[in-house]
């Protein structure tokens, strides 16, 4: 078991998530907090994760302000479907996930896959928009720059608007997203 915390670092918010496992089942259960400011709101996201040992996403929940709420499931090979069992075509491919305002869900990709220096890996992800749970599929590549101590730095690039160097730690946790983020625990 293992808990972590971040901070928001240019608008208020954060993020503490538990991170469970059972025999060859692993699960993030966290709670995010966070502004947004066109419209000025507040939100509270709860989201449950569960993937396997090789970091593969099997089943997500999340809930947004105890109304608005999003089940997806997927067999780890790129297949989702949604609570009735239906798939949803438009995300096929995808394996990850990313929610938005989440580092967590950087390290979902990050601890799935094999990495050496200077590997280079383009996939494309499950994109949940918060506070909407909008779902769409986006591409995203991660790039291991370097290892300083027992932190490891990758660039990180999610479509074609976005791009930062971010660091993770010994278990492939986000330790600090310069532009978005940093650990508190």
């Amino acid at each position: 078991m293992e808990k972590v915390m971040w901070k928001h670092v240019k608008q208020f918010g954060f993020e503490c998530c538990l991170l469970t496992s059972e025999d060859a089942e692993l699960t993030a259960q966290g709670t995010m907090i966070y502004e947004t400011t066109s419209p000025a709101q507040a939100h509270v996201v709860n989201y449950f994760i569960k993937f396997d040992e090789k970091w593969i996403t099997r089943n997500v929940e999340i809930c947004v302000d105890d109304y608005y709420k999003l089940i997806l499931s997927t067999d780890g090979e790129g297949n989702w479907f949604n609570v009735a069992g239906n798939s949803i075509q438009k995300l096929k491919g995808a394996i990850d996930i990313d929610i938005s305002n989440s580092p967590f869900s950087n390290s979902l990709p990050i601890n799935r896959l094999s990495w050496k220096l200077s590997d280079h890996y383009f996939i494309d992800v499950v994109y949940i928009s918060l506070p909407t749970l909008e779902i769409k599929k986006i591409p995203q590549s991660y790039k291991f720059l370097y290892q300083d101590g027992c932190l490891r730095y990758f660039h990180y690039q999610c479509g074609k608007r976005f791009e930062q160097t971010l660091s993770v730690d010994t278990n492939g946790l986000v330790f600090r997203s310069p532009k978005l983020f940093e650990r508190l625990l």
